[in-house]
């Protein structure tokens, strides 16, 4: 789902990045911020290490002392509301088009725990 959001564009429009970089990119920081979201706390190295990973080369904890800064509050804030739009417009879609399926199916004149006992696994 972040591929379906502009990320870099995001990224500019906050002020947090100016030029691309090739280790704290917006991906990996939206990566890396989904993956030690359930955390109770985060420390700059092991954030440092997780970026490191994800980018395949090393990022110092100063590095990421330098660009966790308010904008990059504010572009985590915004991809946050982003991916939640793609969400749950992808959601609506689903459903309408299993509406529309649904509708080229005549209605069942069974009970429907029979007809799910039939196609259970």
């Amino acid at each position: 789902m972040l591929k379906k959001i502009p990320l870099p564009a995001l990224a500019r429009q906050t002020g947090w990045m100016q030029r691309a970089s090739q280790k704290i990119t917006p991906l990996n920081l939206v990566t890396a911020a989904l993956l030690l979201v359930s955390q109770p706390q985060i420390s700059l190295t092991v954030l440092a290490v997780l970026l490191g990973w994800l980018c395949r080369n090393p990022v110092s904890k100063q590095a990421v002392d330098e660009r966790l800064t308010a904008t990059a509050a504010l572009f985590l804030k915004e991809s946050l509301g982003a991916a939640l739009s793609v969400g749950l417009a992808s959601g609506q879609a689903a459903k309408a088009k299993l509406r529309q399926v649904a509708g080229r199916f005549p209605a069942p004149n069974r009970p429907a725990e029979v007809a799910a006992t039939e196609f259970a696994f």
